[in-house]
C-alpha cells in the first residue's frame, strides 16, 4: 500500500530531503508550501495524514491542526524544538525521524 501525505514544508532543501525519505518509505508526498497552499491541496486532493512544519509565530500548523483534526485526518508537526504547548502531544521534534517512522507504521497498520 501506499500511502499519501500531504508534507507542509517550507525549506526546499529539507523538503526535497524529506520526500526522499517518505518515498523510502513506500509513501507518496505531496508538498505545499504555507498556508493558503495546504489548505488548496487539502480541498483538492485526499491525504492519509499531514506532517507540517512549524515555525515561531507561524500560523500555518495550528490551522492545519484544528482543521484536520476534527474531520479526522492524522496530523504530525516536524518541527525544531517545542515551543507550542498546544501541539505537544502531536509534535515530533527534529531529528526525532524514529517517532516519525512509528507513526508512519502505525497509519499503515490502520490502513491494512
Amino acid at each position: 500500500m501506499t500511502g499519501r501525505l500531504l508534507h507542509v514544508e517550507p525549506h526546499d532543501l529539507l523538503a526535497k530531503a524529506m520526500q526522499r525519505w517518505f518515498e523510502i518509505r513506500g509513501w507518496q508526498a505531496t508538498r505545499a508550501v504555507g498556508r493558503a497552499g495546504a489548505f488548496a491541496r487539502l480541498e483538492a486532493e485526499r491525504f492519509d495524514a499531514v506532517i507540517t512544519h512549524y515555525g515561531k509565530g507561524d500560523p500555518v500548523a495550528p490551522a492545519i491542526v484544528d482543521a484536520r483534526i476534527a474531520s479526522g485526518i492524522p496530523v504530525r508537526v516536524l518541527s525544531g524544538a517545542i515551543d507550542c504547548p498546544a501541539l505537544s502531544s502531536i509534535w515530533i521534534a527534529k531529528p526525532g525521524l524514529d517517532r516519525l517512522e512509528t507513526f508512519l507504521a502505525e497509519l499503515r497498520a490502520r490502513a491494512a
